[in-house]
């Protein structure tokens, strides 16, 4: 069996259920007044249903013999996929500090800059409505509390 596969679909499905336990302690609403459990409790779902299918094609793989080697990413694919991890964990220590439009928005520059999106202008109003839009969605439209940072008064 491939057992990598499997310990992350494992992995994966606990962590979604810690996920969706604490995503079932906020307000889901209504349809016509959706709380702030209601975005969460959708993300963990796909998360469970992603941890079903990764242990679904790993024991369909076993059974078919499939190679259980992993073909990482090697020079220039390899140090992109090191930056998008970089970048990310920076979200996380940005978010008290800057607020999550602003570190949404640095964090998506960044990313395209590293995907090798080309032209800084269409980066740059990618990057903010990635921000604006984002914090629009959640903290306006779903009510899920987000940092604002030191900058808008969090």
């Amino acid at each position: 069996m491939r057992s990598g596969a499997l310990t992350v679909a494992v992995l994966g499905g606990l962590l979604a259920l810690l996920y969706l336990a604490k995503a079932l302690t906020y307000g889901r609403g209504t349809l016509d007044d959706p709380g702030p459990g209601l975005y969460p409790i959708a993300v963990g779902l796909l998360f469970l249903i992603g941890a079903i299918g990764t242990a679904i094609e790993a024991s369909l793989d076993a059974g078919r013999g499939a190679d259980d080697t992993v073909a990482w990413p090697t020079g220039a694919a390899s140090w992109r996929m090191v930056a998008l991890i970089a970048v990310s964990l920076a979200y996380v220590f940005l978010l008290p500090w800057a607020g999550h439009p602003v570190a949404a928005a640095l964090v998506t520059l960044v990313a395209l800059e590293v995907m090798g999106l080309q032209g800084w202008p269409l980066k740059i109003v990618l990057a903010a409505v990635a921000g604006i839009g984002s914090h629009w969605l959640f903290a306006v439209v779903l009510g899920v509390p987000l940092p604002r940072g030191i900058w808008f008064g969090g």
